[in-house]
């Protein structure tokens, strides 16, 4: 069965001490090439136009952490590429805080993201997490519960983790594991841990279909570099 996998950018104990942002973005197969984010087109402000970007380069860099691999149907495949290539196209408008905006079509990077597996149908909680800074959390919560279920079977993931997300604002991300081990055991935060004040914010396909039909807009680390270097922490992808 062909495969998709979701990547999650956040920010690390080195990156805070520059300028950063959150990032969710989609790899088709284990392509190199087709791996594909959705950010503002320009200069970063509130709204702007969109575009969809070839994010390869961040596996390169390991510019990443957290991922999520979904098996698909060939149909379910033909479709995320479909989209792809709609939004290539035909980008929708960029909105640092879409998920507020007046405009229900304005779109940010998870929300991205999300559109793609909605519209194949992908089973997956992950699409109820609209920001990069969530969709972390699920994703390493999730791999923490599924290792811990044999143990612990009345582990009720979907709600655990949101209270987890609720609760958890700010940890260093050096500290992620450990915060999350704690978490699962203890149910809370350890209190005494620093806040780092990052807010919540924001080949071919191997079914026959090929790769998308258009290259998205080629992005590298410079270019990454000079569209994020005028605002610190900005909050969005």
């Amino acid at each position: 069965m062909p495969k998709v996998t979701v990547y999650v950018r956040v920010p690390t104990a080195d990156s805070l001490k520059t300028d950063t942002y959150n990032h969710s973005f989609i790899q088709l197969e284990d392509s190199s090439t087709e791996v594909y984010g959705f950010e503002p087109a320009g200069r970063p402000t509130v709204t702007q136009p969109g575009r969809v970007a070839n994010d390869g380069w961040r596996l390169k860099a390991g510019d990443y952490q957290a991922k999520m691999t979904f098996e698909v149907t060939d149909e379910q495949y033909n479709r995320i590429v479909g989209d792809i290539n709609k939004a290539i196209k035909y980008p929708p408008n960029y909105h640092v805080l879409a998920a507020t905006s007046a405009d229900s079509t304005d779109r940010q990077c998870s929300m991205f993201v999300n559109d793609l597996l909605r519209s194949a149908d992908v089973q997956t909680n992950l699409v109820n997490y609209e920001t990069p800074y969530s969709q972390f959390g699920y994703i390493k919560m999730k791999e923490l519960y599924d290792s811990m279920k044999n143990s612990m079977p009345d582990l009720n993931d979907k709600i655990d983790i949101d209270k987890f997300i609720t609760d958890f604002r700010g940890v260093p991300f050096s500290s992620v594991e450990d915060v999350l081990k704690s978490y699962a055991e203890t149910g809370r935060v350890d209190g005494n841990l620093p806040l780092s004040g990052v807010t919540d914010n924001d080949e071919a396909g191997q079914d026959g279909t090929g790769p998308v039909e258009i290259a998205a807009l080629e992005n590298d680390p410079e270019d990454e570099e000079d569209m994020y270097a005028y605002s610190s922490f900005y909050p969005g992808c």
